[in-house]
């Protein structure tokens, strides 16, 4: 059973601002759930953490709701400092000291303004008009099924973060044929509200897989793949095979992975973060002396991850 505590925050230092006393009975109650640092900066692009109540800083949301947020951070109060523990993501921290609940937060609001049904010319882009009580983390562009594309939502005031347009181009890369065209508004716990779907096309529809991207099938005049399947781990030949949409490896050797945080626990059992920076990839450990067998580790390979912003360095393992 969990060992609960009691924390203390006291009214009168926080004086007639309400939302000041949420934030502090927020953050004891953090700490007394095992966060034993503040979230100083995002470490995805150095946002300030100041819409988490774990943080001491007020650039944003001094006067507006926090949530305990999905995502990792570095520590510190008023300066960026080590971690005393194994970095913070709020809502991951709290969820593994109480579990899963229902989120009583409303889904993101979305209402996708362009393009209209009918043809587009290449260079078309694609806007939806996004809010969330929570905030929206991302929109997302996606295409007969595939997402081609995704957009972070607008920074925070200190009241909220306001309503926007939010504006994805499609890509040049897309192939010719017809496409229906949806988006996406997510908030950073996964909570989501997708646009209907909006049928375009561009240039002629297809005739055959010859005239679509490696993996991809024709039919009704559209370039798709099916749904992704392969798991971490499976051996794949092209991205969309796999459900993470990443497969990397030496050519002839690649398997389906996904991205991750070093030093916290966001690997499947039997697999490491294997990084590059702040960010990795999730590659299966390397087998330990003593195990009967001879392990070793392969040439290094560079992957070039640059959609997802950053170079990956990764290991291949193999026995010898």
């Amino acid at each position: 059973p969990f060992s609960y505590v009691i924390s203390y925050s006291f009214a009168n230092d926080y004086g007639p601002n309400p939302l000041q006393l949420c934030y502090g009975a927020a953050q004891e109650t953090g700490h007394a759930f095992g966060m034993a640092d503040h979230s100083f900066e995002f470490i995805s692009d150095g946002r300030s953490a100041c819409s988490d109540p774990m943080s001491y800083r007020a650039n944003c949301l001094s006067n507006g709701q926090r949530f305990f947020r999905n995502e990792a951070a570095f520590c510190g109060d008023f300066n960026k400092t080590p971690c005393n523990c194994s970095g913070m993501n709020s809502h991951l921290k709290l969820l593994t000291a109480l579990g899963p609940g229902t989120s009583i937060v409303p889904a993101p609001t979305l209402m996708m303004k362009a393009p209209v049904a009918g043809p587009i010319q290449a260079g078309a882009v694609v806007t939806g008009n996004s809010s969330s009580k929570r905030g929206v983390a991302r929109v997302e562009l996606w295409l007969n099924d595939w997402k081609w594309g995704d957009t972070k939502g607008v920074p925070f005031n200190q009241m909220n973060q306001p309503a926007a347009d939010y504006t994805i181009p499609i890509p040049a890369e897309v192939p010719d044929g017809v496409i229906d065209v949806v988006m996406i508004a997510k908030d950073d716990i996964g909570v989501e509200t997708r646009s209907p779907a909006i049928t375009v096309t561009k240039g002629a529809a297809c005739t055959s897989a010859a005239s679509c991207l490696p993996g991809m099938k024709c039919e009704a005049g559209k370039c798709f793949w099916e749904p992704a399947v392969g798991g971490i781990g499976d051996t794949c030949t092209y991205p969309q095979y796999c459900v993470s949409g990443i497969c990397l490896g030496e050519p002839g050797d690649q398997v389906c992975t996904k991205t991750c945080i070093p030093n916290t626990d966001s690997c499947p059992e039997d697999y490491e973060c294997v990084a590059s920076g702040a960010s990795g990839a999730c590659f299966p450990k390397e087998d330990k002396p003593g195990c009967g067998c001879n392990a070793g580790r392969g040439a290094a390979v560079q992957s070039a991850l640059l959609a997802l912003g950053f170079v990956l360095l990764l290991r291949r393992r193999r026995k010898r």
